[in-house]
């Protein structure tokens, strides 16, 4: 379950790092091979997951990119994209996300850019990047009205 709370408000230095972290991503054309390391990631902790997914992801690596870079630009406010988190949590609507599969979503980026950088993604990037997943999550979930959601595997 998602934790109901306030806007996380991320500080001007997690913006800076963020922004800086995805910059090169994009300005290198490279946000649909980020989001294919991305869903490699995801699949390996999350193999259960796979299965919602097209067999053919260019189209949603595509997607994912540009979410993320819709997203880079509009820091730190998030408000500009209220329309776009509440069609993204009408798309994932019943598969019951919570605060644990958006932590888990930071984590396959911040390995993905890892992988593109060639270099570790410091702490202070990586925290920032976790409170950005979780407000994501928030902003895309907080519109749902309680209902049944798929069951994780254990």
């Amino acid at each position: 379950m998602l934790v109901k709370q306030g806007p996380v408000k991320l500080s001007p230095l997690e913006v800076v790092l963020i922004q800086k972290y995805f910059e090169l991503i994009f300005y290198r054309k490279l946000g649909p091979v980020l989001t294919k390391k991305f869903y490699k990631y995801l699949f390996i902790a999350r193999p259960d997951l796979r299965d919602i997914f097209p067999h053919q992801m260019s189209q949603q690596n595509r997607k994912l990119a540009q979410s993320i870079k819709m997203l880079i630009e509009v820091l730190p406010d998030l408000d500009l994209l209220d329309k776009h988190f509440v069609r993204l949590g009408r798309a994932h609507q019943g598969l019951g996300l919570d605060d644990e599969d958006f932590r888990l979503f930071a984590a396959c980026l911040i390995k993905g850019l890892e992988d593109l950088t060639k270099e570790p993604v410091i702490r202070e990037a990586q925290v920032a990047l976790i409170r950005l997943c979780l407000e994501v999550g928030r902003r895309m979930m907080s519109w749902m009205p309680l209902m049944p959601t798929r069951k994780k595997a254990a």
